[in-house]
């Protein structure tokens, strides 16, 4: 029956939406069109969770340079003032 899978991608589809939650799938039961859907959402999903996952690192490693360079910014002033 073609209803029930594509109610079931809504529904995970609401959730992800509602939830953010990017570690949800669809059971994939078969390798027709409905099947072949599933598996092709779940690896999307997949991406957008790893993609997300790589934001994060690089936001954090983004984070620490700045603040290296802030510190190398100071460091620089003080021995501008220093040398005055």
């Amino acid at each position: 029956m073609i209803s029930r899978p594509i109610a079931a991608l809504k529904d995970t589809m609401d959730e992800i939406e509602e939830t953010g939650n990017l570690t949800l799938s669809l059971e994939v039961s078969s390798e027709d069109e409905n099947g072949q859907m599933c598996t092709t959402f779940n690896k999307m999903i997949a991406k957008f969770h790893n993609i997300t996952g790589d934001i994060h690192t690089y936001g954090e490693l983004l984070a620490s340079a700045s603040e290296e360079l802030s510190a190398s910014a100071v460091q620089i002033a003080s021995g501008t003032k220093e040398q005055r």
